[in-house]
């Protein structure tokens, strides 16, 4: 799962970036990464209402990264996003919270306007 205050705190714990008395953990550079993870690689992005009560789920999967899962909290509850590949088929489960539409576009598929509760699509 992504989260946008731990992923730069787990990439230095994982792969280390130097001495972290030199480093920026609040950096643009970090949060650009992350904001395109969460909007094209898993593909949860604004909508035209406040509060994310109406967004866009539209992911981008890449079979060379087998597998994502994006979690955004907002004050209706949790937008998900997990997408895998299994052999040649992708899986995506994603969660649209009570009190929220969503414009979902399937890869391949024209969008729709769904509602509160946790689907399942695989293409």
């Amino acid at each position: 799962m992504f989260d946008g205050m731990q992923t730069p705190r787990l990439m230095a714990l994982k792969i280390g970036i130097g001495d972290v008395g030199m480093n920026s953990f609040n950096h643009y550079a970090y949060g650009c990464v992350v904001g395109w993870i969460f909007e094209h690689a898993a593909g949860i992005s604004p909508g035209d209402e406040p509060g994310y009560e109406k967004f866009k789920l539209a992911p981008n999967p890449d079979r060379r990264a087998k597998s994502l899962k994006a979690t955004y909290r907002t004050d209706k509850g949790e937008i998900v996003s997990d997408w895998r590949y299994d052999g040649e088929r992708c899986i995506w489960r994603f969660t649209i919270p009570k009190g929220t539409q969503a414009e979902v576009t399937v890869p391949g598929r024209a969008p729709r306007t769904m509602g509160p509760g946790s689907y399942v699509e695989r293409f």
